[in-house]
């Protein structure tokens, strides 16, 4: 019974509800480890289940197939170099053969506990894990071990926050629930308050004052003090979210329905927050008395989220923005312009002979030149542009300045000339770079074309020579708005003279 429990409780914290912070940290421990695969489990009875993954297709599988159980039995960090010569997992179907998608046979496992309080006060306990998994045999180095435990460590604070949540939700309707026994209630809400920092409020109808429970003057840094009217409790939030709460507010009076809200909020010392805030309807004998509800100040968690969503969006060597940042980038950007028609350009670069620097003068050295490129990409004539890295050696440069594109030749020329790099301790070698590029001009376009069309012109500039480029404008007509109009090919403008490029 207790693991039901467990188990309804890790649902309604999880399923259904945004899931972008563990995805990233699924995604940072894929990256930082190395391997392809990455997930957070929540092992139940009879399952386990996939709230955040990356790399992986799957939602869930039964628990007879799960590595994850194993490290929660053991609530320690739990690796398998090799899952085909361990008698616990070599009979498992994905250790066995393929997955049901196609993915390679697991090899290698890495799952560190996560561990959540199922409620204030009591010991964490595990309930699934954050881990890594990899088709090859592998070991797990010191410095992968404290990166996957750190991770661990995030991704149960932010399954902790979820769980606080739905507890705070309970605790909400249980107060609109027991109006009737509500001295006995309030006795159990503050203490409850102290211990999840969530607070009760209680706006009177129709004389609009605001009663509010202690932990909502701690929130707003006040002294506890007496009865608040509506406009002073307002005055709180900055725009535009003062509006979109008084807006939720009249429409709870109006019709009923509750709001949940996360909105800006500024204290009595001036200090900027987030905070959730909560409301529904309270009625006598079927008239509408009051609206009553919860606040929390969620600073910590938005933070937190913040910091997760900042490392999944930027490159760790080049600092610039990865495939996955990009990808949401260019996608809004084209659905936020198709129906202005303003002209934009998608460059794809590709340095020039890439792996041969790495192999001749060693991956440090490659690290530094596309680092140098990459900082070339940010340079301030470049200010009003989108630059990422999609990997290994190739990048990409959104453009949708008015006066680059009106002399996108010559914008084209001059990165050609910057991205003309010296390779350190080469004796006077440098990386030179060829890029494609579509312009287009007006109408809709998805991103899936967008770079096809530059892929097509990349193609073509290296067919003609490494170090040049070339420029594929997309035609206007509303029929056939992606058939390429022209093919623009574009030399550097200068080349330094004794410094040749790498062959």
């Amino acid at each position: 019974m207790i693991q039901q429990n467990i188990d309804i409780l890790m649902q309604r914290a999880l399923e259904g509800r945004p899931r972008a912070a563990l995805d990233a940290v699924a995604a940072a421990a894929a990256r930082l480890t190395g391997c392809p695969s990455a997930l957070v489990s929540i092992v139940e009875e009879k399952r386990q289940w996939f709230p955040a993954m990356a790399g992986i297709v799957a939602t869930e599988t039964p628990i007879e197939q799960s590595f994850c159980r194993w490290a929660v039995a053991q609530d320690s960090m739990l690796v398998v170099s090799d899952a085909s010569a361990d008698a616990r997992f070599a009979q498992i179907p994905t250790v066995a053969g393929p997955g049901p998608n196609g993915e390679p046979p697991i090899r290698f496992y890495a799952g560190e506990p996560l561990r959540v309080s199922v409620e204030p006060g009591q010991k964490p306990v595990p309930v699934g894990a954050l881990c890594v998994v990899s088709g090859a045999p592998r070991e797990l180095d010191d410095h992968s071990r404290e990166l996957l435990e750190g991770l661990g460590r995030a991704a149960s604070e932010l399954i902790q926050a979820r769980v606080n949540t739905v507890t705070a939700e309970d605790m909400a309707r249980a107060l609109h629930e027991t109006l009737a026994a509500r001295d006995r209630f309030q006795r159990q809400l503050q203490q409850a308050e102290r211990m999840t920092r969530v607070g009760s409020w209680r706006l009177a109808l129709p004389s609009q004052q605001a009663e509010w429970s202690d932990q909502i003057f701690v929130i707003h840094e006040l002294p506890s003090g007496s009865v608040k009217a509506l406009e002073d409790a307002l005055g709180y939030y900055p725009e535009p979210d003062r509006t979109i709460l008084e807006r939720a507010l009249a429409n709870t009076i109006e019709t009923g329905a509750p709001f949940d809200l996360t909105l800006d909020f500024v204290t009595a010392r001036g200090n900027p927050r987030k905070v959730r805030v909560m409301g529904d309807v309270e009625r006598e004998n079927a008239t509408l008395v009051a609206v009553i509800g919860a606040m929390q100040d969620v600073t910590e968690r938005y933070e937190v989220e913040r910091r997760l969503r900042k490392r999944a969006d930027t490159d760790e060597l080049t600092r610039i923005a990865t495939r996955r940042r990009f990808n949401e980038y260019c996608d809004a950007l084209l659905t936020d312009s198709a129906g202005d028609r303003q002209p934009l350009a998608l460059a794809l670069i590709d340095l020039d002979h890439f792996k041969q620097v790495n192999d001749r003068f060693g991956h440090n050295c490659g690290d530094r030149v596309l680092l140098r490129a990459a900082t070339a990409l940010t340079s301030d004539w470049l200010a009003n542009c989108f630059p990422a890295r999609l990997g290994g050696d190739e990048l990409v440069l959104l453009i949708t300045d008015p006066a680059l594109i009106s002399d996108l030749p010559g914008t084209v020329r001059r990165l050609l000339d910057e991205l003309v790099l010296p390779i350190p301790g080469s004796g006077g070698l440098h990386s030179t770079a060829t890029i494609g590029v579509c312009l287009h001009r007006a109408g809709a376009i998805n991103r899936s074309d967008l770079m096809s069309l530059a892929d097509e012109a990349l193609y073509a500039a290296k067919d003609r020579s490494r170090g040049t480029a070339a420029i594929n404008i997309a035609g206007d007509g509303e029929d056939a708005p992606m058939v390429p109009e022209a093919m623009i090919m574009i030399d550097p403008s200068s080349r330094q003279p004794g410094d040749p490029p790498l062959r």
